[in-house]
């Protein structure tokens, strides 16, 4: 498993919480409110789809541990209730950096100097 993937899931995370209102924290929590589950299934989404992250890993990026089941069933969900296209409006507003090789890039490929090697979120 790739540290770096791992890293950019919980960039992720980070960033779609902050988007969209809600504690990072929480993802971790056994809280069922709609905002907090739309929060997970939009992270979910876009760490498998963007990080390309395994479900454990997003399970991790999530604060979670245990069971990687309820990531797959997060993302298995986003497509069904189309929070796919929502989590593709969320990505297009957060554009968060991603570290390869220990530098930092953003989305778009621009090195990013603030981020020193070896950096974790």
């Amino acid at each position: 498993m790739s540290n770096e993937t791992e890293t950019f899931a919980r960039r992720i995370c980070r960033e779609v919480c902050d988007a969209m209102g809600v504690d990072y924290d929480q993802l971790a929590a056994p809280v069922r409110n709609k905002p907090i589950l739309k929060a997970r299934r939009v992270c979910a989404y876009l760490c498998r789809v963007k990080a390309g992250a395994s479900y454990p890993q997003i399970t991790r990026a999530m604060g979670k541990e245990g069971s990687h089941s309820a990531a797959h069933d997060a993302v298995e969900r986003a497509m069904e209730n189309g929070d796919d296209d929502y989590a593709e409006g969320v990505w297009s507003r957060i554009k968060p950096g991603v570290c390869v090789d220990g530098k930092a890039y953003t989305v778009s490929g621009t090195l990013k100097d603030d981020h020193p090697k070896g950096a974790s979120e």
